[in-house]
């Protein structure tokens, strides 16, 4: 089996699960049933997209050949304000499809932040992980915001960094609150302080999937 046939299967796997997944929260994070029926209708369509752009997964990359100088010289492997997706579960417990961080400098080291509902092996909300992500997921892309420069990326990166602490935000068709986060809207809403809107359809969660199809992000890397 292919390289791109055998990632696209695993991936249709994991999100079949999240699919059955419920997760438990408190009561006053439910959504209302109004934002139930809305965010339960965008998460079908948002599994389909992810299927649909993992089918294509590896394609990018040739476009890429083609990327000019100044823009490849802004493709740092691990510059702060860069961003990590995978559509590989993630965020399961949350029923989100896929999952998202960004890098960002901590105690002079790159590190990774991120925001995981509380599990056995996460904390809850926005934390600084360590382990790298080509050990946790099969197949991830690392992206940049084109156009954008070494400040901005650094700017991005510190929204993240003073995010840390956080709770996971449950209620994901709000993802303008900033007293809580869920993973993408935490990149989302990192980027959008500084001017760049990373939503592709501007629908009222913003998913991992929304930021790899973004107009202004462009990937340097997958796995």
């Amino acid at each position: 089996m292919g390289k791109r046939v055998r990632s696209f299967v695993i991936v249709a796997t994991l999100l079949g699960m999240i699919s059955l997944t419920t997760p438990t929260y408190a009561s006053e994070e439910r959504m209302t049933p109004d934002e139930e029926r809305m965010f339960e209708k965008e998460r079908v369509e948002k599994i389909k997209e992810s299927e649909e752009y993992m089918k294509n997964w590896y394609d990018e990359e040739k476009s890429n050949s083609s990327t000019n100088e100044i823009e490849a010289q802004a493709k740092m492997k691990k510059r702060q304000g860069n961003i990590l997706v995978t559509l590989q579960g993630g965020s399961s417990l949350s029923k989100i499809t896929g999952h998202a961080g960004m890098y960002a400098n901590h105690k002079k080291k790159i590190r990774t932040i991120e925001s995981f509902p509380k599990t056995k092996t996460t904390k809850d909300g926005v934390r600084i992980y360590t382990k790298t992500w080509t050990k946790r997921y099969t197949n991830f892309k690392a992206l940049y915001v084109k156009g954008q420069s070494k400040n901005k990326h650094t700017k991005a990166g510190s929204y993240a960094k003073k995010q840390i602490g956080k709770k996971y935000n449950w209620k994901f068709t709000n993802k303008t609150r900033t007293d809580k986060f869920y993973c993408s809207q935490l990149v989302w809403r990192a980027w959008k302080s500084q001017g760049k809107d990373l939503d592709h359809d501007g629908g009222p969660s913003v998913w991992p999937v929304d930021i790899l199809k973004s107009k202004h992000t462009k990937t340097y890397f997958t796995k």
